[in-house]
């Protein structure tokens, strides 16, 4: 909803970051809590500790996601593309060293969160903007009445692009789910390439 404002202020910033940081927080808490019952629903008790891990990345992210939104509603593409470049390069290359030193799917959670962590130092540093807790409480409604009708578009689109690999993990098991959701993650990476810059 910040993205829709012509100028949004300071407050509609500050507001927009408490509310995105918080639900990093709990989702990522709630994530954390239901690993366990998750995977002995898939039936895979390996992938307790990928999905606890994984809630560490949830509330990274909530902590960014504003100043990622200052940079693109300043124009600062650059400082975005350089992020990108720089999190990916540091986090794919620990994430290779480990897989070839045998650390199996660890290499590929240390992978991400070295990621997510790297971007969000980056755009902390490249932001001029800094939290505050200067907002009103008009303008925390206002931001989420109008989420509210953006997070049932989000979900339904969730749901659309995640049900075959739920399914697929849930009946297939995890091997040939991993194989279909690489080949998933090609074409969606073209996809976000062309999308995203347009």
């Amino acid at each position: 909803t910040v993205y829709a404002r012509r100028t949004p202020g300071d407050d509609d910033y500050n507001a927009s970051f408490f509310i995105i940081a918080g639900c990093g927080l709990v989702s990522g808490l709630v994530v954390l809590l239901l690993a366990g019952p998750i995977s002995t629903l898939f039936g895979h008790p390996e992938i307790e500790p990928a999905l606890q891990w994984i809630s560490a990345i949830l509330m990274t992210m909530g902590l960014s996601k504003t100043h990622e939104i200052w940079l693109t509603k300043n124009l600062k593409f650059k400082t975005l593309a350089l992020r990108s470049i720089l999190s990916i390069a540091i986090g794919g290359g620990v994430g290779i060293y480990m897989a070839v030193n045998g650390y199996g799917l660890t290499s590929l959670l240390v992978q991400q969160i070295v990621t997510s962590v790297i971007s969000l130092i980056w755009l902390w540093a490249a932001s001029s903007w800094r939290p505050s807790f200067d907002f009103k409480r008009s303008g925390v409604i206002e931001l989420v009445h109008a989420w509210k009708f953006l997070i049932v578009n989000a979900l339904t689109s969730l749901l659309s692009n995640q049900s075959d690999v739920f399914f697929s993990s849930l009946y297939l098991g995890t091997a040939a789910t991993g194989i279909y959701n690489a080949a998933k993650r090609i074409l969606a990476a073209i996809s976000i390439v062309i999308n995203g810059g347009i």
